[in-house]
């Protein structure tokens, strides 16, 4: 077991269950590849996978219908990706008086540079994110880039000594 699955799974100790957050990367896997991974019979994998769904180590990344079967994938839900909330709720919603509300599923960032080109060193940064509402009934994923070396001139001024001002904007 990594030492990422050990920080996440501190309250969970089922053998079998983190053998199978431990199988799963950042590709989303079905109940039948997490059992080939696992080597663990099939039919008994998805007693585990309700286990890990309910103590929120997993989650249904992709849903398919086959043949009018429902094929699920899941996904670990790794600490970093996941941002949370604590508000301060009335005192009569919990004994604590906080409660935790999950703002963002997932969230990613990535880029790449390049140390031998002469210019434009940083790739495009890209990002992903997931979040969802109302108990899981509407979930949003958002995706895009962000090219660091886009600008739009705005307006090129001359000073009085003779050089240039650039305005410019991303």
């Amino acid at each position: 077991m990594n030492s990422k699955s050990k920080i996440n799974n501190k309250n969970y100790s089922n053998p079998i269950g983190l053998a199978i957050l431990d199988s799963i990367e950042n590709i989303p896997l079905s109940a039948s590849e997490i059992s080939n991974k696992v080597d663990f019979p099939r039919e008994k994998i998805y007693y585990h996978l309700k286990k890990l769904l309910s103590a929120e180590l997993l989650y249904v990344a992709d849903t398919e219908i086959i043949n009018g079967i429902t094929k699920k994938s899941y996904l670990k839900v790794d600490a970093p990706n996941v941002i949370n909330t604590i508000l301060s709720s009335d005192e009569n919603d919990s004994i604590s008086g906080t409660r935790k509300i999950k703002i963002f599923d997932n969230l990613d960032f990535s880029s790449n540079y390049n140390f031998l080109a002469d210019s434009f060193k940083l790739n495009k940064i890209r990002f992903s994110t997931r979040t969802s509402f109302f108990k899981n009934l509407i979930s949003l994923s958002l995706n895009g880039s962000i090219d660091p070396y886009s600008f739009r001139l705005d307006s090129i001024k001359e000073n009085s000594d003779g050089s240039k001002s650039y305005y410019q904007r991303r």
